[in-house]
């Protein structure tokens, strides 16, 4: 397990702040969260570039398309109309909780990709 070095070379060199690296039935994968944005898709060339040229390491990736809450009008609107994430009753209920606590709407976009990442790591 672990994120080979490669990867943590091109992640320094691009400024891709989140992945991991999670061993499934001896299979390793590496998962990258990333944003539909100019700067983000800027990043993922760089890194990308540099993670092909490692057939293994290119083998591994797996790319996951994060919320971008830039494109929500609050977090309640966020958390009803993204489709990352299904999430319960019970959960949607806390929204406006979630509101208060998280005014900008990051927080609450990057633990939705968080949690992406990890339901698509247990597939």
């Amino acid at each position: 397990g672990g994120v080979p070095l490669a990867a943590q070379s091109a992640l320094a060199q691009t400024g891709v702040s989140h992945l991991a690296a999670e061993p499934v039935d001896e299979v390793s994968q590496l998962l990258v969260l990333t944003i539909h944005s100019a700067l983000a898709s800027s990043r993922m060339e760089e890194f990308l570039r540099e993670v092909r040229q490692d057939p293994e390491l290119t083998a591994m990736l797996r790319v996951v398309e994060g919320v971008r809450f830039a494109a929500y009008s609050s977090v309640e609107d966020m958390l009803q109309r993204q489709q990352l994430v299904s999430l319960s009753a019970k959960k949607l209920s806390n929204a406006a909780e979630l509101s208060q606590a998280d005014r900008g709407g990051g927080a609450v976009a990057c633990a939705l990709g968080h949690v992406a990442m990890w339901e698509k790591a247990a597939r």
